[in-house]
């Protein structure tokens, strides 16, 4: 599988179509450096700190609330359609 991969990719640099691959990795270190060679920029994403965590943690709650009081008393698990804005949906 990591062969027809390989072929692939090499078929897509001989390609005059504009081809954006995405690729994503939990351990990088472990990629194979045919792949490397393959993919030319890197972005390495750290784990975030503990401060990271807990901001993302306490906006998610506050939206969630902020959603459960637009809502109202009673509907908090079913959203009402004057809440729901469907100009940008498309």
């Amino acid at each position: 599988m990591k062969t027809e991969l390989l072929m692939q990719m090499d078929g897509l640099n001989k390609s005059d179509d504009l081809v954006f691959v995405l690729a994503a990795s939990n351990l990088p270190w472990e990629l194979d450096p045919a792949m490397l060679r393959r993919l030319e920029k890197r972005i390495l994403v750290d784990l975030p700190t503990r401060v990271h965590t807990w901001m993302a943690f306490m906006l998610a709650r506050a939206q969630l609330h902020a959603h459960r009081w637009m809502a109202g008393p009673g509907t908090a698990h079913r959203p009402r359609a004057d809440v729901i804005d469907t100009k940008g949906a498309a």
